[in-house]
């Protein structure tokens, strides 16, 4: 099993070698990309999400100290 951040070049990661590695094996190339690309959607969609829990939990601060005063 792979980690994740092997594909990922922006954390250090080497996508490139994971290639080779495809190709001396002579499986698909592409899955690489295509994990890569998803990952990206994940992490795009992670982010939305973690933005959108920030301000729910500002909101809920904001309600308790509005009506519990």
């Amino acid at each position: 099993m792979l980690d994740i951040n092997l594909f990922r070049a922006d954390k250090g990661g080497n996508p490139e070698l994971i290639r080779e590695s495809q190709r001396r094996r002579f499986k698909d190339v592409a899955i690489v990309d295509e994990i890569i690309a998803l990952d990206l959607e994940w992490r795009r969609g992670f982010k939305r999400f973690s933005k959108a829990r920030e301000i729910l939990i500002e909101w809920s601060n904001v309600n308790a100290w509005t009506f519990g005063n």
